[in-house]
């Protein structure tokens, strides 16, 4: 097995940077489009009189497992 030129290395290297950064954009997206949705169900939820936390357990989970496993959500977005 040969080493990796390090041409073959930089251009490696500026492909994986360019994936993260795909990876960050689109988690940022998700969790923009969560919070977005998350308000439209409080504002109805409101508007129902409904005022159970379901929504807010929702979010707690969420946000959780944005947090806890950022590289899993973005292969579900991605593979979604």
């Amino acid at each position: 097995m040969t080493r990796p030129t390090t041409e073959q290395l930089k251009t490696s290297l500026e492909q994986l940077v360019e994936t993260y950064n795909k990876a960050v954009k689109t988690q940022q997206d998700c969790k923009e489009a969560i919070i977005a949705t998350q308000a439209v169900l409080k504002d109805r939820e409101l508007e129902d009189g409904n005022t159970n936390n379901t929504t807010s357990k929702i979010h707690k989970r969420l946000k959780q497992y944005l947090y806890r496993y950022p590289l899993l959500t973005f292969l579900v977005m991605y593979l979604w």
